[in-house]
């Protein structure tokens, strides 16, 4: 099974904390939001994420890397233009084809626990 987060949103609920931080590494409790999803993912046994990103992904790849940290295996593709709310997920024909027919799409606001 593999992931696909859709965390291109700039977060303007959240201002001013998201002007200079996108919204999925806006720390809570001292670590970055979109890591216990990552968490919850990798416990779950989904080691195989994509990111679709579009505010700021550079300061994202910059704190995730590419996963190892974490146990996973991460990807990042970055919407030429934002697209909005499931937007990415539109993209999949063409950057997503290499994705197995299991893909599980989440947004990187939701905090997910209980996979099993």
């Amino acid at each position: 099974m593999q992931a696909l987060i859709l965390a291109g949103g700039k977060g303007t609920r959240l201002r001013p904390l998201t002007v200079y931080t996108p919204k999925p590494i806006v720390p809570f409790c001292n670590r970055a939001f979109l890591l216990y999803q990552i968490e919850n993912l990798r416990k779950a046994g989904i080691t195989d994420i994509t990111l679709s990103l579009s505010y700021q992904p550079d300061k994202i790849e910059h704190v995730l890397g590419n996963g190892s940290d974490y146990g996973v295996n991460l990807r990042f593709i970055t919407e030429p233009a934002p697209l909005g709310t499931g937007g990415a997920y539109r993209l999949r024909p063409l950057t997503f084809a290499r994705l197995r027919s299991y893909l599980m799409v989440t947004y990187s606001p939701t905090l997910i626990s209980g996979l099993s």
